[in-house]
């Protein structure tokens, strides 16, 4: 939140030196304005306006302070204090009508504690977002929960993770649907993969993927449904990482792709594993190097990744839970990402193009562990 007193003393200092910076000014300071349960209702009315900052927003963050993994029963979860963010009406109201809103995040809430009006404007009111960042919200049933994803038709950025809901209530309407998705990057942590996937494949014709990432735990998973989401992306796909972990230990597996001027492109996978922490929830940083083979690079470049993962084991257990990882070279999977001609994503006529394709011819290296359905849907082969 922007202090009232802050902000309009910063404009006026810019004013004061020079007129024309203000509204550039304005554009890059105020393109960002984030919820908390400390905001203040009327100081935001005063300041956000039609006619001064309004115009400028481009993202809005709302995070309720929910702690998900904390022990609430559902009688707590029913009183939980969110009147802060529903006195905020009129301000998102306000937000719909006269600022252009691009990215949308929402962490820490429960849905239902939000009265009608207040969703609604959520769902309705912003149609053009093209990123949307979905964390640690309890929606309580899939039907809020899919409500929420179908409003955002737009979306090419969508992050999912530790999405909660205690009963199916959707209906098949909501889990087929035939609008086209292009989405630059899907990040999936921890979330409903099954019904997840659902929603994305729907009966759409056309669904594009440039970056997937997932994460699934045993108890979420659906494997045959994974499957077909990598078989259908498989021509658009540039990037592919897969985290799979079981309980609470960690086990990671990333894909990298390189193409390389001066001999058949490569692939590698790295592994790295987060030790299990005798008591609470920590963070622990793995740090991986690896090759990168970026499609349409010519010359191979070493990338650096730093990822930060949860880790734990039961506060009455030290006998950590068994993890997986998975090699998808020589697999089914990458015969469907090889494919002798590289499909460019449809235009506005529904019009593809093909180029030579630049994926590699052949991939030599040793399938590591993973579930046998997985496994079964990858290469046809039980074993």
């Amino acid at each position: 939140m922007l202090e009232a007193d802050r902000c309009r003393k910063d404009i006026v200092t810019l004013q004061s030196v020079n007129r024309e910076w203000c509204f550039a000014v304005r554009r890059h300071r105020f393109a960002k304005l984030q919820l908390t349960p400390d905001s203040r209702p009327k100081r935001l009315l005063n300041v956000w306006r039609p006619d001064t900052l309004l115009p400028h927003l481009r993202q809005v963050d709302i995070f309720g302070g929910l702690d998900l993994w904390s022990q609430i029963s559902d009688e707590e979860f029913d009183e939980l204090p969110l009147g802060w963010l529903n006195k905020l009406l009129p301000l998102l109201q306000q937000i719909s009508r006269h600022s252009p809103l691009e990215i949308l995040r929402v962490e820490d809430l429960y849905w239902p504690a939000l009265t009608p009006e207040i969703r609604e404007c959520l769902l309705r009111g912003f149609p053009h977002i093209y990123a949307l960042h979905i964390m640690n919200v309890d929606f309580r049933n899939s039907n809020q929960l899919l409500r929420t994803l179908n409003a955002f038709p737009q979306v090419q950025y969508l992050w999912i993770g530790d999405l909660s809901y205690d009963s199916q209530s959707h209906t098949l309407s909501q889990i087929s649907r035939t609008e086209p998705l292009f989405l630059r990057e899907v990040y999936l942590p921890s979330a409903y993969t099954g019904l997840f996937l659902d929603w994305l494949l729907g009966q759409r014709n056309t669904l594009v993927v440039e970056r997937l990432r997932i994460a699934v735990r045993d108890l979420y998973r659906d494997d045959a449904k994974l499957v077909r989401l990598i078989r259908k992306v498989g021509p658009w796909l540039k990037s592919l990482k897969y985290l799979e972990y079981s309980g609470l230990e960690v086990s990671q597996g990333r894909v990298y792709y390189r193409e390389d001027r001066c001999g058949p492109a490569q692939r590698s996978v790295s592994q790295g594993s987060t030790a299990a922490a005798p008591t609470e929830m920590r963070a622990s940083k793995v740090t991986t190097k690896t090759w990168k083979w970026t499609h349409g690079s010519r010359t191979p470049r070493r990338e650096t990744f730093l990822g930060t993962f949860p880790r734990s084991t039961c506060r009455n257990s030290m006998t950590p839970l068994p993890c997986y990882t998975i090699n998808l070279m020589k697999t089914r999977l990458a015969r469907a990402i090889r494919t002798s001609h590289t499909r460019s994503p449809p235009g506005p006529g529904g019009r593809t193009t093909a180029t030579p394709s630049s994926r590699p011819s052949s991939f030599d290296l040793s399938p590591l562990r993973c579930s046998s359905t997985l496994w079964r849907g990858f290469t046809g082969r039980t074993t």
